[in-house]
């Protein structure tokens, strides 16, 4: 039997109430999103409010979790999450597009994984990564 992934996520908006709205109706993949860090406490969620957290260390230190998806605006913060994440092992899923042409090489100093949600822009990390080996 597959292991079941535990995922972390950080943003809930089109793009993260989309990946838990498959995640959560897809049918021979396993995966549970364990925490959501989201920033705005006021804002209405549709689901209940133990699945959010405000902090992002609560998703990052979990030993539970196995992936961290970020999927939020603020370039710096997503820059954090992500070096962190990488920092403890865990592997990430960025839909990040500002930084990651300039910082791909800071993270091959981490054992682990991270994968671009940009099909185009993954093909030019691809080959900008394999050129430094």
């Amino acid at each position: 039997m597959a292991k079941k992934i535990n995922i972390g996520l950080f943003g809930f908006g089109c793009v993260g109430q989309g990946l838990y709205h498959v995640l959560n109706n897809s049918k021979g993949f396993k995966a549970n999103i364990v925490k959501i860090a989201v920033k705005n406490k006021e804002k209405q969620r549709p689901f209940e409010s133990s699945v959010f957290t405000f902090d992002k260390q609560e998703i990052l230190d979990n030993p539970e979790i196995d992936l961290i998806v970020e999927l939020i605006d603020d370039a710096d913060e997503a820059f954090k999450i992500v070096s962190y994440a990488l920092s403890k092992g865990k592997h990430v899923v960025t839909a990040n597009k500002k930084w990651w042409p300039h910082t791909c090489k800071n993270f091959m100093i981490f054992n682990t994984s991270i994968m671009f949600l940009y099909c185009m822009k993954l093909r030019v990390a691809e080959v900008f990564l394999s050129s430094e080996h």
